[in-house]
């Protein structure tokens, strides 16, 4: 996705992390888990607040863009590559 269609879109944009132990192969062909890490910055329309007892009912707005990025990396590749992505998108740090 390039810059202007993401900036296009309506809605705030948030940030999401989050990881999944995945089966590999190493370059040695042993076989070992690794962390697969995900990042997503999405666009979403603000809604009405939420008490904390409210959120397992809320229903959030449907995101209006949604770029993504993973990697097998350790969190300062990781970090790299999300800024990486924030400065393409042009995303402003809050």
């Amino acid at each position: 996705m390039s810059v202007a269609p993401f900036k296009r879109q309506k809605g705030e944009t948030g940030f999401y992390a989050d990881g999944v132990f995945v089966h590999i192969r190493n370059e040695d062909g042993k076989a070992e888990w690794c962390e697969l890490k995900v990042g997503v910055f999405a666009n979403r329309e603000r809604d009405l607040s939420a008490f904390p007892s409210e959120w397992c009912r809320k229903i959030l707005p449907k995101p209006t863009a949604v770029p993504a990025c993973a990697s097998i990396t350790d969190k300062d590749g990781f970090l790299k590559l999300c800024q990486s992505m924030r400065r393409h998108f042009v995303v402003e740090c809050v």
